[in-house]
């Protein structure tokens, strides 16, 4: 239906120790800081329909244009839907919550990153988080 919401993603700029002290030398990134996905969701009727690949580029362009060198993300171990998806999508997992978590009842989760490509000359410039 025209004008129905089929997804979100949530990104923004953090400089989390908890994140930076996983990454390799070879990916952390010189500023200090990455593009951070906080959220991500698909309606239900619209999975695998190219939808959450579309959203995952739309936030690494929007690292792009914040001039970000890396996007990162937790997900729950126990998705592995959304895990083939960020595979597919050029992320890999650096890290994952330790065991005891989850024998305390928690969630594990797994730290997923990506480096982002640099901007090609004429891309999109905006710095803007919304689009239409």
């Amino acid at each position: 239906r025209p004008g129905s919401v089929v997804g979100v993603v949530e990104v923004g700029v953090q400089d989390e120790a908890d994140v930076l002290q996983h990454l390799q030398r070879s990916v952390r990134p010189s500023s200090g800081t990455y593009a951070y996905i906080t959220s991500m969701a698909v309606a239900p009727h619209l999975r695998r329909c190219g939808v959450g690949r579309a959203l995952l580029q739309a936030a690494e362009q929007q690292a792009a244009n914040w001039e970000q060198e890396l996007v990162a993300l937790h997900v729950y171990e126990n998705n592995p839907a959304a895990i083939r998806l960020y595979e597919r999508h050029g992320m890999r997992c650096c890290a994952q919550d330790p065991a005891w978590k989850a024998m305390l009842g928690g969630k594990v989760r797994q730290l997923m990153i990506k480096p982002v490509p640099a901007r090609q000359a004429g891309s999109s410039s905006s710095s803007s988080g919304s689009s239409s």
